[in-house]
């Protein structure tokens, strides 16, 4: 969902950017009128577009299909290149360099903004692609999981019909939630369960599965050993909810 949440965002902002109904991106303080005096307003408006509809389209790939998910780094790269270039040119106007020096530094504010720009595309793209964690509580009458960007999920044991544990499991296709080189959790299917939910560390294809009355809950830890001291800890969950 979070993918979608920021394409879509992304994705209007570049058209509105088209449309002329975005100028707010890089006008700053400053006039349209007084922009237009010394700078290509068109060509700003055309570059940032730009930018936002292939960051736009790079996270709402990466959210329908996970196998996508390093053309949003990609993306990101190649936006912010855009963007720095648009703006440099935009910066760059006639005569610029016989200008005052008070003209000259009315175009800091955009060279700054480009900078901060690309930092925060960065930053972003470093956190949805390697970060994430997932947690799991064994309580008294239930067991909570939860994990970033993604719904939690409470089980009470009564209402678990069987655990098992497999090694190998194929996570199969992502329908929502969160798929980097981090973590895959969210909506999952399968060939083997259909539709699922997971919370699962990627790198780590052995895992716990629990059949419940709702479907099946796919989970694990960050490496074997840890999985298998979750599997049997569970199992002593429920042996003493049913005694």
């Amino acid at each position: 969902m979070f993918y979608f949440i920021v394409g879509g965002i992304l994705l209007v902002l570049g058209c509105l950017c088209f449309l002329n109904k975005a100028d707010f991106l890089f006008l700053r303080y400053r006039s349209i009128e007084d922009f237009e005096k010394e700078y290509d307003v068109n060509n700003a408006r055309q570059i940032t577009g730009l930018s936002m509809l292939i960051l736009g389209f790079s996270f709402v790939l990466a959210g329908l299909y996970p196998s996508t998910l390093p053309l949003l780094v990609m993306g990101a790269l190649i936006a912010v290149l855009v963007q720095k270039i648009g703006l440099d040119r935009y910066a760059s106007y006639q005569g610029f360099l016989k200008t005052s020096t008070s003209t000259k530094k009315a175009a800091k504010p955009l060279l700054k903004g480009s900078t901060i720009l690309t930092i925060v595309v960065l930053i972003c793209s470093a956190f949805v692609m390697f970060m994430g964690s997932i947690d799991v509580e064994m309580n008294e009458k239930d067991i909570h999981l939860s994990a970033t960007l993604t719904p939690s999920k409470t089980i009470e044991y009564k209402n678990i019909k069987s655990v098992a544990q497999k090694e190998d499991f194929s996570f199969g296709n992502r329908s929502f939630g969160v798929g980097n080189s981090k973590i895959s959790s969210g909506e999952f299917r399968n060939d083997t369960l259909g539709n699922y939910d997971l919370y699962a560390y990627t790198n780590n294809t052995n895992v716990i599965i629990i059949n419940t009355k709702d479907g099946y809950v796919v989970f694990n830890q960050e490496d074997t050993k840890k999985t298998n001291a979750m599997f049997d800890k569970l199992k002593e969950k429920l042996e003493e909810s049913q005694s």
